[in-house]
């Protein structure tokens, strides 16, 4: 799955993969760290897209979007 997300956000996004941080896999949602002045970017191509075949949310994390 951790390769899927990066390689979603790498090929859809456009994003250079070592600008991807920490992924946490869950079983309901994952995490994933990305410099803040392109989150918006890549939240809004990921929303246009699908990953292995299916639409996924995609959305700031609450606690973190509470911060700024």
């Amino acid at each position: 799955m951790r390769a899927t997300l990066v390689g979603a956000i790498v090929n859809e996004a456009g994003v250079d993969a070592r600008a991807i941080g920490a992924i946490q896999i869950t079983d309901r949602f994952s995490p994933v760290e990305v410099p803040a002045d392109i989150a918006d970017s890549i939240i809004e191509t990921l929303r246009a897209t699908t990953i292995q075949g299916k639409r996924v949310p995609v959305r700031r994390d609450r606690e973190l979007a509470s911060k700024n």
